[in-house]
């Protein structure tokens, strides 16, 4: 009786634990969350086990006094995000039970008075993100026991000083983001036990001396983004268990001393971006823990030397950004023995002390970058020994001492740029230092010398120890750089000596006469004399130029050097190939003759001069046109008046044609008038004219012109006669059997990109490319070359772009790159190659594209991609690769995107991609990869695009995918036979997962575990015979299920609960008999359910089927969901079954084969089915897998200018009308003449 009692009790509870509101997810540990519009209240009848309800997004405005009744077992209530505007008095009486309330995100401006009270087990309230202006000081009343109260994110400004009383339990209240202005000094002293204080983002002006006294457990104190001004003296002490201080974005002009002092545990301590102005000597007490300190943005002119006395366990250290900041103490850093990391740049500092950095000795990057220092000490660095970063650009720095460095023998990277070097005598240790470490110097291009003038543009690690030599000399001549010269446009040209003077032994000859004042001033030799035991024998100043003859100096100067050659006896100077004159701001010009250099200046405004002489050509141009025109125009009309007088039989002349001549003996003569001849000259001008102007801007027939930019297509030779300042040539679809040397020669200075694309083109000839030194970008795709000349690249030394895709190339030299050290991208794609000489790519330093697919690869050496330290693309793809050596990629460091799909690759190291730690693309798709060794993903943590399809993985481990932004993974067509828990569970940004066309036959309940973001799960065409319970349930935001072509007979009660999105799950042509009510139950959560080519057995069983497609008809569809057995019923409609027509299933019934075993043999896998595309993201495989291997885009022909286009039609209309003119003329003339013929002489009529 009393097991009868027992159950009749319980059955109640059964029914309500059942049951759950719609739109509303209840699990089994008591948790009913409700999202939506349509909750204006508390939904009723809740599972009488809810434990904690969420409310989220609702149309809430109000909790009504009873709307929290009949919730006994209700601790943790949540309303977020809603509307609520009111909450009545006596709205929590009714659940005095609760342990938690949260109110986030509403609407609410007030709360009445002691509304929590009755809430005596409350232990956190969160009200951020409201309205509230002011709260009750008994508004917290009675609440003993509560721990945690969030008030960020309101409107509060002046809180009671006894808001807080009672609550002496609290350990973290926040009272952030609002308009508080002041806060009483009573107001923390019942809250002993807190532990969490943030005040952050407010408008506090003062703290008030006592404020934090009795908060002796606090650990962390925000105080920043306030208006604070001052704080008293010793408004910390209390504070000696604090760990986080946080005063920064303040208004802080001064500390008090030792404001920080009894704070041993503190870690954090942040006072930067306030007006600091100065700092007491007493400020900082015992940090041992403190590790890292910000002080930038600040006023600060210097620091005391104590400052960091007492944090000894500092490892970083960033004290920049203080444009007033010009000296520091020589003690400051001598604690700081730990500090691995200090920054002072961006400060204003102009000195250092020697000793300044003796003591850091664990010190690792030092940042001194953009400060105002003149000079280092020779020996600053010397105890630095670990040092691996210095950065000194952008100072004033104009030399520094050769042994500077001598003691860092860890450096790695050194930055010298923006300094205004001197590279005179004081630099040469310098110079030969960094010779002998370029690979230490970052940025050794930048480093240029700012003086002396003749070194200018000239990299300090260029300079050679040869052109130091005259630093030795005992006794010589330095010139500085304002006794060069200063050239006017009326001086004669000067004659310099390109080589130093020869040795000598008898001191140099006076000059008769001194040199007279004036502003024109000799030019002196740029370059430093040679080594000599005694005085020059002959000065390098020239002699004073004459005011008589300016060509009569030059050739006296001339005749005297050249009848001096030097003494064989002595040895001989050094020599020089360059020469650089300074002459203010103007083109040098030069040339050699009998060992003289003979220099000449030029205006260098380059838009003047290159105006005038456009200026000049124009007008030579149309000078010459309108005389050839004029000399035309004579010589026509003179034919004409000749063969007018001629058949007349009378020399006439256009000023004797009379009257008394037109009718001589008779005869009618046509005299020509003076506006015939006019009209004449002026039409054979313009003809003249329109010819020159289709001549300048003539465009090769079959191409395509558009300023200095031509494109050609389905030419049968190479086009002649372009223009000699042609840039830009493209050659498409043409039948070009080779390219000779001489086709380019009218414009090779001028080409800087060539494309011959599809154009049958066979060979190259070698020096076809010698004379286009500019060129940048070259293309020879889609052709049929065979092999290429060593030294046909040799002299595009500015080529940044390389594409010889699509030939027959089956060798690569090494010589073809040995000179492109500017080569960005190079493109080798879909040709024969086999090998790579391992040297191939050694001086393209600057690559960062580079693409060797579609060839006859089958291995590559580990050294192959050496020193590519820049590449970002590499792609291997549609090679016949079987392995990649360790190590073949720990050079890449900047790799972004690797293409090895569609290879032979059998398996993978585990470091392989230990160090590509920015790629982002990785495609190993369609290659033969068995599996993947434990970690080989973990170290990729800018990964977001990868596949792995079509190969022969048999399992996946769980360390296989480390931490990455992940969003698609490709595993179909692979071996899998399982998924085991965690296996994906770090990639948590992943939307696709494709497992279709494998074998698995088991998914563990936790294989999706993490995914919450995953949208798309497809696992059809597998070997699956069941599903686990809970292997949806860890995917909320999950859209599509596919789990059709499986062998699924069963489907686990309520294994899509929680599926709140569900659009669609796909479970056709499985193994599915029957559905129990549970089971479909749960198929109510989607959208659109897929249930035909299933052996639907249509016996008794199959009601809660039939009855639910009833119920859900746009769900599913009805038609093709139909019985499979027995043969009576097969083909029938489910939908539409009576209840006559089935009987009950007898024992006896003889096993019936289902449908997919109908359509499936044993051992013989499903047909291949291409993967659908997924709902939430339109990108196909194929896509991706086209993307990856297309390596260029082709290029499209040259766009017309509207421009030239108008201006060719009008030249068009203008020739046209000028013809018909002409002809009408003529035809008049005609037309007049026959009328004469039969009154006249032949001879008479023109």
């Amino acid at each position: 009786t009393c097991w009868i009692l027992l159950v009749l009790a319980a059955l109640p509870l059964l029914g309500c634990e059942a049951s759950c509101p719609s739109s509303c997810l209840c699990s089994p540990q008591g948790v009913t969350k409700c999202v939506g519009q349509a909750f204006s209240d508390i939904p009723r009848h809740l599972p009488l086990h809810t434990y904690t309800l969420l409310l989220n997004d609702t149309n809430m405005t109000v909790i009504n006094e009873r709307s929290l009744a009949d919730q006994q077992l209700l601790l943790r209530f949540s309303l977020t995000h809603s509307h609520l505007r009111t909450i009545h008095p006596r709205a929590f009486h009714a659940a005095p039970q609760l342990k938690s309330v949260k109110l986030s995100a509403n609407d609410l401006s007030t709360l009445p008075a002691q509304v929590f009270s009755p809430l005596s087990h409350l232990e956190e309230i969160y009200l951020d993100g409201n309205q509230l202006e002011r709260l009750s000081p008994d508004m917290f009343e009675g609440l003993v026991g509560l721990l945690v109260l969030d008030l960020t994110d309101n409107k509060l400004s002046y809180p009671a000083s006894d808001i807080f009383d009672g609550l002496t339990n609290l350990t973290f209240l926040n009272l952030g983001r609002n308009s508080i202005k002041r806060l009483p000094p009573t107001i923390f002293h019942s809250l002993k036990k807190l532990r969490f204080l943030r005040i952050f983002n407010n408008e506090l002006e003062a703290l008030e001396a006592g404020i934090f006294d009795n908060l002796v457990s606090l650990e962390e104190l925000n105080l920043h983004q306030n208006q604070i001004k001052s704080i008293p003296p010793e408004v910390f002490w209390s504070l000696g268990n604090l760990k986080t201080l946080t005063l920064s974005s303040n208004q802080l002009q001064a500390v008090p001393q030792r404001s920080f002092y009894n704070m041993p545990k503190l870690r954090k301590l942040t006072i930067y971006k306030n007006p600091l102005l100065s700092l007491p000597d007493e400020l900082m007490g015992h940090m041992p823990d403190m590790t890292e300190f910000y002080l930038f943005s600040t006023n600060l002119v210097t620091v005391p030397g104590n400052l960091f006395a007492n944090m000894s366990g500092l490892l970083q250290l960033n004290f920049h950004l203080n444009d007033d900041l010009t000296e520091l103490p020589f003690d400051l850093f001598h604690n700081l023995t730990n500090l691995k990391k200090l920054s002072l740049r961006y400060n204003h500092l102009s000195h250092l002390h020697p000793q300044l950095f003796s003591t850091l000795t664990s010190l690792g990057i030092l940042l001194l970058n953009h400060n105002k220092v003149r000079s280092l000490p020779a020996n600053i660095f010397h105890n630095l020994t670990r040092l691996e970063t210095i950065a000194l650009e952008g100072n004033l720095l104009s030399t520094l001492s050769g042994n500077i460095f001598l003691s860092n023998s860890n450096l790695k990277a050194l930055t010298l740029n923006g300094n205004p070097w001197d590279c005179t005598c004081a630099i040469r240790d310098l110079a030969n230092w960094i010779t002998h470490n370029e690979h230490v110097v970052v940025d050794r291009d930048d480093v240029i010398c700012h003086t002396p003038v003749y070194q200018m543009l000239r990299t300090v690690g260029s300079l050679s120890p040869e052109q130091f030599e005259y630093c030795d000399l005992t006794t010589s001549k330095s010139y500085s750089p304002t006794e060069l010269s200063t050239y006017k446009p009326t001086e004669p040209a000067h004659t310099v000596s390109a080589t130093p003077p020869a040795k000598a032994t008898t001191p140099p000859a006076k000059a008769s006469t001194p040199p007279t004042e004036s502003t024109t001033q000799p030019a002196k030799a740029t370059t430093p004399p040679a080594k000599a035991t005694t005085q020059p024998a002959k000065s390098t100043i020239l002699p004073a130029e004459s005011t008589t003859s300016a060509p009569q100096t030059l050739s006296t100067s001339l005749q005297t050097e050249a009848t001096a050659p030097p003494d064989p006896s002595q040895p001989v100077p050094l020599s020089h190939d360059i020469l650089v004159v300074e002459h203010g701001p103007e083109y040098v010009h030069h040339n050699h003759h009998k060992g003289w250099v003979y220099v000449w200046f030029l205006p260098s405004d380059t838009k003047l001069l290159g105006f005038l002489m456009f200026c000049y050509i124009l007008l030579l141009a149309m000078g010459l046109s309108l005389i050839l025109a004029a000399i035309y125009g004579m010589h026509r009309l003179s034919d004409s008046i000749g063969q007018l007088t001629g058949r007349a039989g009378v020399r006439l002349a256009p000023q004797v044609c009379t009257p008394d001549l037109v009718h001589h003996r008779g005869y009618t003569l046509d005299c020509p008038s003076n506006e015939t001849i006019m009209d004449l000259l002026t039409f054979h001008l313009l003809l003249l004219l329109c010819s020159l102007h289709d001549a300048v801007w003539a465009c090769p027939q079959g191409c395509q012109c558009v300023q200095n930019k031509i494109a050609c297509k389905g030419l049968t030779e190479f086009p002649t006669g372009l223009p000699s300042l042609t840039t830009d040539l493209w050659l498409s679809d043409c039948s070009l059997f080779s390219l000779k040397p001489e086709d380019l020669t009218q414009f090779s200075g001028s080409l800087t990109t060539f494309a011959i694309r599809n154009a049958a083109m066979g060979e190259v000839h070698p020096g076809s490319f010698d004379s286009s030194i500019n060129m940048t970008a070259l293309m020879i795709a889609h052709n049929e070359l065979q092999d290429l000349p060593a030294a046909l690249f040799q002299n595009l030394g500015k080529l940044q772009s390389l594409i010889l895709n699509s030939n027959k190339l089956s060798v690569v030299r090494p010589e073809w790159f040995s000179t492109l050290t500017d080569l960005i991208k190079l493109d080798l794609s879909r040709n024969r190659f086999t090998s790579l000489p391992v040297e191939t790519f050694r001086p393209l330093t600057k690559l960062q594209s580079l693409s060797i697919s579609g060839n006859n690869l089958s291995h590559i050496n580990r050294e192959t991609f050496k020193d590519l330290s820049q590449l970002q693309v590499l792609r291997l793809n549609k090679n016949m690769l079987q392995e990649l050596p360790d190590g073949t990629l720990n050079d890449l460091l900047n790799l972004e995107e690797l293409s090895l799909q569609d290879n032979q690759i059998t398996h993978l190291n585990q470091d392989m991609f230990s160090n590509n730690l920015k790629l982002q693309k990785l495609f190993l798709s369609n290659n033969r990869l068995t599996s993947l060794p434990q970690g080989i993903f973990l170290n990729l943590p800018r990964l977001s695009l990868m596949s792995l399809y079509e190969n022969q993985l048999a399992s996946l481990s769980p360390g296989v995918f480390g931490p990455m932004p992940l969003e698609d993974l490709w595993l179909y067509d692979n071996k899998l036979s399982r998924v085991d828990d965690d296996t994906f569970r770090n990639l948590t940004e992943l939307r696709l997962l494709v497992l279709s066309r494998n074998q698995i036959n088991y998914v563990s309940a936790g294989a999706f575990r993490g995914l919450e973001k995953l949208g798309e799960v497809s696992l059809h065409t597998n070997q699956l015979t069941s599903l686990q319970t809970g292997t949806f349930q860890e995917l909320p935001n999950v859209v599509n299920i596919s789990l059709e072509n499986n062998f699924i007979k069963s489907l686990p009660l309520g294994f899509l609960q929680g599926l709140s999105h569900l659009g669609e799950i796909d479970l056709h042509n499985n193994s599915l008999p029957n559905l129990q009510k549970q089971s479909l139950d749960s198929l109510t959560a989607a959208k659109v359910v897929l249930l035909r080519k299933n052996p639907w057995r249509c016996d008794k069983d199959i009601l809660p089927l039939r009855d639910w497609l009833r119920q859900h008809p746009t769900k599913v569809n009805q038609t093709l969901v139909v019985c499979d057995t027995p043969v009576s019923l097969s083909g029938e409609v489910i939908a539409l079954l009576a209840d006559e027509t089935l009987v009950p299933r007898s024992s006896t019934e003889e096993p019936v084969f289902t449908s997919t075993e109908k359509r499936r043999r044993p051992h013989t896998s499903p047909p291949k089915r291409s993967t659908p595309a997924p709902a939430i993201k339109t990108t196909t495989p194929s896509k991706n897998e086209e993307v990856t291997s297309s390596g260029q885009e082709n290029g499209g022909p040259v766009s017309h200018d509207t421009n030239i286009i108008l201006i060719a039609i009008a030249v068009v209309c203008t020739v046209i009308i000028a013809t018909v003119i002409t002809c009408c003329v003529c035809w008049k003339k005609n037309k007049r003449g026959k009328g004469n013929i039969g009154r006249g002489n032949k001879n008479s009529v023109l």
